[in-house]
């Protein structure tokens, strides 16, 4: 997939090439088209609660610069953005929410699967849906002794909880290790 440096200004040969290494990692996971798992609040029987699904990474684009700053404990700073087009497989769930919407005509339509009550079933079910989802992932990082390290990683338009979830859930963390994430 395309991957685009878009600012390699003011940096030590050093720090630029030890970044290009960074995106490469991640041009080399992200290739292999990964599932990723997230998940998503719902009411089920006037109860929130969450469900699992996966989302398989489709197509991707990365995008990235790195500059110098006047700084000495981090002589450079750093970024990448994702671009990713993934299809998911919450339609089809073993959990569906509550009768959410209701017709024009008053009645209301049936509910309609969520997710996966489990992340292990989420992970394990192929049948995705044909409906390409699009999100971005923007990962910030600093050079600090003789490498880079990251510092935020957030989505735009991403949802919130898909960021905290490829953060925090142990099922992510190839990917985490893919962006420079420690476990």
């Amino acid at each position: 997939m395309p991957i685009l440096a878009l600012a390699l200004v003011s940096c030590s040969s050093q720090a630029e090439r030890a970044f290009k290494q960074v995106v490469s990692q991640l041009d080399t996971y992200l290739a292999q088209k990964p599932c990723l798992l997230t998940s998503k609040k719902i009411v089920k029987d006037g109860q929130e609660s969450y469900v699992y699904y996966a989302l398989k990474l489709d197509k991707y684009e990365i995008e990235f610069g790195v500059e110098g700053t006047s700084v000495a404990m981090s002589p450079h700073i750093g970024y990448i953005r994702i671009s990713c087009t993934a299809l998911d497989n919450s339609s089809s769930g073993d959990v569906s929410a509550d009768t959410i919407s209701t017709t024009q005509k008053g009645g209301s339509e049936p509910a309609r699967r969520e997710g996966f009550s489990t992340t292990d079933m989420a992970l394990k079910n192929t049948a995705f849906s044909p409906d390409a989802r699009t999100f971005s992932i923007y990962v910030d990082y600093t050079y600090q002794g003789s490498g880079w390290v990251c510092k935020t990683m957030s989505g735009g338009a991403t949802p919130e909880l898909l960021i905290n979830d490829l953060q925090h859930l142990p099922q992510n963390k190839p990917f985490r290790e893919a962006i420079g994430i420690g476990s």
